[in-house]
């Protein structure tokens, strides 16, 4: 394994400035805001702005995407100011071919798998799509549901590579086993959101806390 490779993570479903603050405090590369009325962790584009001007510099910030269109999509990237664009899945590679041709921004794309293995991978490897973001999947929900994605140990060296350049893995990633799933598999990124909430769309400094401690 590579010594310098540092394992990234972002705190998804920011709603206040405290919290933004507290999980850059603790070490967070990238904060998601995520764009979708159905979530608890909802923000508006305007709300999210006002808390994006605040932030320090070097943190990335993640704007998540569900069920918009296109056009939809580059009018929030525009009036939140997010610099990332994460697509949850299910809009499929034409939509994310157009997105791309029309929007200069990096793109994360999200998988809901059943485990993390070398078929898994092969499937989603060429996505064209900056880094992709791996998910368990729950039928009818879109993410954020705490369940954890199952790692075979059909893994090649290859798609270890991928892993570490590429993905973020989601799905509930918390303090008793992040620091594990760094050692074994050493993914490009973490992705948390339930992880770090004392209920559903409320994030818990002191969880936050606990997280980075455990992962250092």
């Amino acid at each position: 394994m590579n010594d310098c490779h540092i394992t990234r993570v972002k705190i998804c479903g920011i709603r206040t400035l405290d919290t933004a603050l507290k999980a850059i405090e603790c070490g967070a590369s990238a904060l998601g805001f995520v764009f979708f009325g159905k979530s608890p962790r909802n923000i508006l584009p305007g709300d999210a702005r006002a808390i994006i001007g605040k932030l320090p510099p070097f943190v990335s910030k993640v704007g998540v995407f569900v069920e918009q269109g296109i056009q939809q999509i580059i009018e929030t990237v525009k009036e939140s100011g997010v610099d990332i664009v994460q697509l949850a899945g299910g809009q499929g590679m034409d939509f994310l071919e157009i997105l791309r041709s029309r929007l200069d921004k990096p793109i994360i794309y999200a998988f809901q798998v059943q485990e993390l293995s070398h078929n898994s991978l092969n499937s989603i490897r060429f996505a064209p799509a900056e880094a992709v973001l791996i998910d368990k999947l729950v039928p009818g929900e879109w993410g954020g549901t705490g369940e954890r994605v199952p790692v075979r140990d059909d893994l090649t060296d290859g798609d270890h590579d991928f892993i570490r350049g590429r993905v973020i893995i989601a799905g509930g990633v918390n303090f008793s086993n992040a620091r594990s799933i760094i050692d074994t598999i050493a993914p490009f990124g973490l992705d948390l959101s339930s992880g770090v909430e004392s209920e559903r769309g409320v994030k818990d400094p002191k969880l936050i806390e606990e997280f980075f401690r455990s992962i250092r």
